[in-house]
């Protein structure tokens, strides 16, 4: 459902060639999130990570989860 909503609302907006869908040259923001956001909205309360504008976002309590989960498989990141 998120994705051809995606591209329906790029193609509308006559934005096809640049945006609406994750392909090479084309801009995208991706929000990555710990379960399904189509399933609950509460999945939205667990960003792990961000992509806007071509750089990385990592909100401090994804980067925290991160660690925790590192240190108990006894490595780094």
């Amino acid at each position: 459902m998120g994705a051809a909503t995606t591209t329906n609302a790029a193609s509308a907006l006559r934005l096809s060639d640049q945006t609406g869908r994750l392909a090479a040259g084309c801009r995208a923001d991706i929000l990555v999130v710990d379960g399904d956001p189509l399933a609950g909205l509460d999945a939205l309360r667990a960003v792990w990570l961000v992509l806007a504008g071509g750089r990385f976002h990592i909100p401090d309590s994804a980067a925290l989860s991160w660690a925790q989960a590192a240190a108990r498989r006894g490595g780094a990141g």
